[in-house]
């Protein structure tokens, strides 16, 4: 977990925030709203419901 340079997996130390943590959020909405634009779930026979 740990390796040979002491850090742990996601940093070196536990409960800091990213700097850029209101750009990763506003990027994973902006990713979610366009998803199902792209994701042509209509096109099937399996997804032609009405939800």
């Amino acid at each position: 977990v740990w390796g040979k340079t002491a850090s742990k997996i996601y940093g070196p130390t536990a409960g800091v925030d990213f700097k850029d943590n209101q750009l990763r959020f506003s990027l994973l909405c902006q990713a979610a709203l366009v998803a199902p634009r792209v994701l042509n779930l209509n096109s099937s026979k399996y997804f032609s419901g009405p939800y």
